[in-house]
C-alpha cells in the first residue's frame, strides 16, 4: 500500500482559513440576531394595533392578535354550530326535517346572539343565516338538511354591512358550470372566488351580472363563491356540484333487517338495522354518502372492489330519522353519479308515561268525593335530551288501559285509546264507589310500549248513614251517649257531637261521656258522623234530655232559743231545716230527719224543701236530715236506717257548741 504525506505548509494555510471562518460567522451571527429583535419589536407593535382596531380592546401580553381573534372566531363558530344541530336532532327525533326558519328562531333566541338575518338564498332544507353575537363578530352560517352539511363563515363585525351585500350560487349540471350574482347596495362588489375544497380555483375582479366558472375538470362537491364588496364586506354563497357521467349509474339504497316497521319506523322488535348501498357500474371506484338527521355523517368515500358487488353496509344506531345520500364516482374523482335518497326511522327506545293526572272533587285520605278524569301525558323523547326534541308528544301512538278491582280483579281488558288526549272517565268505567286500580302504558309510533305506571283511584260519593243518639245513664252533670253508623265505601272516621247546636265533642267510636252539664237541666242532642272520604251525613235526630237535679246536705239553723250559761238554752229551741241546693238546680223534694237523745224523735218528713223543728225536752239531742227525691231516695241510700243513712249520706251534724254546716247531725244542750 502506498504512504500518504501530508504538506504543513497546506495544514497550516487550513488553520488560519478555519479561523477566519469562525470569525467571520460570529460577526454575521451577531448581525443575524439584531435584526431578529427588531423583528420581534415590529411585531409585537403592529399586533397591539391589530388587536386593538378589531376588539377595541388593549392587547392582551404575550398573545397575539390571530391568537385571540381565531379563539373567539372558533368558540363561536362551534356554538352556532351546536345550535343547528340541536334542532336538526330535534327535529329528526319525530320523523321530521327542520326548516330554515325554525334554524333561524332558535339562533335568535340564544342569550349570546343578538341579531340575525335570513338571506335571501336560503331555501327550506338549505338555510342561509346571518349571525351577530354579543361581542360583535358576525357569522354567515349555511347548513344544508339533505346532505348534513354545515359550513360557518366569519364575516367581520359590521352586521349593517353584511346586511347590504348579496350573493348567489347556482349550478347547470348539463354544462358543468358554477353561475354567481352579486350586489352590494351602497357601493359595488370588487371581487368574487370560487372556493373547493378550502382552495380557491377561480375568480373575477369587479364582477357586473353573471359571472360563470366551468368547474367540469375541477370536479364535484361543495363550492362557495364569496363576495367582497367595496367597502370591505364579505358573504358567501354555497352550491353543489353534480358533474355526472352517464357511465356512472345511480347506487341502489337498501334497508337490510330482519324486523318490520310500524307506521314507517323500525327498531321495536328490537332487530338491527343496517343500510346497503349499492352499484353495478363497472367505472365506478368510489361510493360517497352522507346522512343528516338523526344519525349525522358529512361526505364519507369507500373504495368499492373492482369485479364482484361494489357496495357498503353500515348500522344505523341513532333513533329518529336519518336522511342518506349516496352517489358513486369514477377514478378520475371528476364525475359522479346520479344521487339516491332514502330516508329511513328507527327508533327502539320506549316511551314513558311521565304523569296521569286525576281530576275531580277531592275529599280527604286520597278519596274523591266526585267522578275523576285521568289524563294520561307520555313523551318520546328517543333517548335524546328533552331540550332537543321539537315535541315530546309527537311519536307518541296512544296509550292502554287496563282497569281492576282492589283485589286484582281484571274488571276491564286492556283497551287502545288512539288519541293521547282522550281522557277516561270513572263515570263510564267504575260502576260503583270504591278503590280501582288502573295499569296504564303509552305506544310509540314505532310500536315500542312504555314501562306500566299503577294509578289507584278511590271514589265516595255517597255520604255516610246515622242513627238516633241513645241516651242513658244521666246524672246531674252529664250523660252516656251511644250512636250507630255505617259507610260501605271508606268507612267511618269520627263522629261529631251537638248539644243545642254546638259542636263540643269528638270521638271515633260512636259513644261518648258527656260531663260539666248544669243540674236539673234540658238539652237537645244532635250527631253527625264523617267518613274518611270527609263526607258528612246530615244531623241525627234530636234527641232531648235532662240533667238530674242536685242532692245536697240539708242546712240546719237556730230560728230562736234563749241562751243560758255554759252553752245550755233555758227555752224551747226552733230549728230551721232546708235544702241548700239552688232552686233550679235541686230534685230534692221533701226533707227527712230525725232527733235522738233528749227530744227522741223518730223518722219525720218535711215536705218541700224547708221548714221548722222545735226541741222542747231537757237533754241533750241530736238532729239528723238529708234532702230527699220524689221517690223518697237520698243520693245514695233509701233513708229507711236514718241514722246508717245520716252517717253515709249528706246529712248535716251541727257540733255540740258549733254549728258547721259539714257535719251530718246536730246536737242541741237543753235544760
Amino acid at each position: 500500500m502506498k504512504k500518504q504525506y501530508r504538506n504543513p505548509n497546506k495544514d497550516e494555510e487550513e488553520k488560519i482559513a478555519l479561523k477566519d471562518l469562525k470569525v467571520r460567522w460570529k460577526s454575521d451571527y451577531g448581525i443575524t440576531m439584531i435584526a431578529l429583535l427588531i423583528a420581534i419589536i415590529i411585531m409585537v407593535i403592529l399586533t397591539a394595533v391589530v388587536i386593538r382596531s378589531i376588539t377595541g380592546d388593549d392587547p392582551i401580553i404575550g398573545v397575539t392578535a390571530d391568537t385571540v381573534e381565531d379563539h373567539k372566531i372558533v368558540s363561536y363558530k362551534e356554538q352556532i354550530e351546536q345550535t343547528i344541530h340541536a334542532q336538526i336532532v330535534s327535529k329528526s327525533a319525530v320523523g321530521e326535517i327542520t326548516t330554515t326558519g325554525e334554524v333561524e328562531e332558535l339562533l335568535g333566541k340564544q342569550n349570546w346572539v343578538t341579531a340575525t338575518l335570513l338571506n335571501s338564498t336560503a331555501t327550506k332544507d338549505a338555510g342561509d343565516v346571518v349571525v351577530q353575537t354579543s361581542e360583535g363578530y358576525v357569522f354567515q352560517a349555511y347548513y344544508n338538511n339533505v346532505y348534513g352539511y354545515t359550513d360557518i363563515e366569519y364575516i367581520g363585525r359590521d352586521f349593517e354591512k353584511a346586511k347590504r351585500l348579496s350573493v348567489n350560487a347556482t349550478y347547470e349540471k348539463i354544462v358543468a358550470q358554477v353561475y354567481a350574482t352579486s350586489e352590494e347596495k351602497s357601493g359595488s362588489v370588487v371581487r368574487h372566488d370560487l372556493i373547493h375544497k378550502y382552495q380557491v380555483v377561480g375568480g373575477t375582479d369587479n364582477p357586473s351580472g353573471q359571472q360563470k366558472y366551468n368547474i367540469k375538470d375541477i370536479g364535484t362537491g361543495w363550492y362557495k363563491v364569496k363576495a367582497t364588496s367595496s367597502s370591505g364586506a364579505t358573504k358567501f354563497a354555497w352550491v353543489r356540484a353534480t358533474n355526472t357521467k352517464d357511465a356512472l349509474t345511480k347506487p341502489i339504497i337498501e334497508i337490510e333487517t330482519e324486523g318490520k316497521a310500524n307506521n314507517g319506523w323500525y327498531g321495536a322488535d328490537k332487530k338491527d338495522l343496517w343500510i346497503k348501498i349499492s352499484t353495478t357500474s363497472p367505472s365506478a371506484k368510489t361510493i360517497h354518502y352522507s346522512l343528516s338527521g338523526a344519525h349525522t355523517q358529512s361526505e364519507k368515500i369507500e373504495t368499492v372492489n373492482e369485479t364482484g358487488e361494489k357496495s357498503v353496509r353500515f348500522q344505523i344506531t341513532e333513533t329518529g330519522m336519518t336522511n342518506i345520500v349516496a352517489w358513486t364516482q369514477d377514478e378520475t374523482d371528476i364525475y359522479q353519479s346520479e344521487e339516491a335518497y332514502e330516508s329511513v326511522k328507527f327508533d327502539n327506545i320506549p316511551p314513558v308515561v311521565t304523569d296521569v293526572e286525576l281530576e275531580g272533587t277531592t275529599g280527604k285520605d286520597s278519596w274523591y268525593i266526585s267522578d275523576v278524569t285521568l289524563t294520561i301525558k307520555a313523551e318520546d323523547l328517543n333517548g335524546k335530551d328533552k331540550n332537543l326534541v321539537a315535541d315530546p308528544t309527537e311519536t307518541i301512538d296512544g296509550y292502554n288501559y287496563t282497569l281492576l278491582d282492589i283485589n286484582g280483579t281484571e274488571l276491564k281488558a286492556k283497551t287502545h285509546i288512539q288519541n293521547l288526549n282522550t281522557t277516561l272517565s270513572t263515570a263510564n268505567l267504575m260502576p260503583e264507589d270504591g278503590i280501582y286500580v288502573f295499569h296504564i302504558t303509552a305506544n310509540d309510533k314505532a310500536g315500542n310500549e312504555s314501562t306500566t305506571k299503577v294509578v289507584e283511584v278511590r271514589r265516595d260519593t255517597v255520604p255516610p248513614t246515622v242513627g238516633t243518639p241513645q241516651i242513658t245513664d244521666i246524672t246531674e252533670t252529664g250523660f252516656q251517649l251511644t250512636i250507630s253508623a255505617g259507610d260501605e265505601t271508606s268507612g267511618i272516621a269520627y263522629y261529631e257531637y251537638y248539644i243545642n247546636g254546638a259542636e263540643v265533642y269528638q270521638s271515633t267510636d260512636g259513644t261518648w261521656q258527656a260531663t260539666g252539664l248544669n243540674p236539673n237541666q234540658s238539652y237537645n242532642i244532635t250527631v253527625k258522623v264523617f267518613d274518611r272520604a270527609g263526607l258528612s251525613s246530615n244531623a241525627s235526630n234530636n234527641t232531648p234530655v235532662i240533667t238530674k237535679g242536685e242532692l245536697l246536705k240539708p242546712g240546719i239553723s237556730i230560728a230562736s232559743g234563749n241562751m243560758g250559761q255554759n252553752n245550755w238554752y233555758v227555752s224551747d229551741v226552733v230549728l230551721n231545716i232546708y235544702d241548700t241546693a239552688e232552686a233550679d238546680k235541686t230534685r230534692a223534694t221533701a226533707i227527712k230527719y230525725s232527733v235522738a237523745g233528749g227530744n227522741e224523735l223518730g223518722e219525720q218528713t218535711i215536705n218541700g224543701t224547708s221548714g221548722q223543728v222545735t226541741i222542747n225536752r231537757d237533754g241533750i239531742s241530736t238532729i239528723y236530715a238529708c234532702a230527699v227525691d220524689a221517690r223518697r231516695k237520698s243520693l245514695r241510700d233509701s233513708c229507711t236506717n236514718i241514722t246508717k243513712r245520716c252517717n253515709t249520706t249528706k246529712c248535716k251534724l251541727i257540733s255540740r257548741n258549733t254549728w258547721n254546716n259539714n257535719n251530718s247531725s246536730n246536737s242541741i244542750w237543753l235544760r
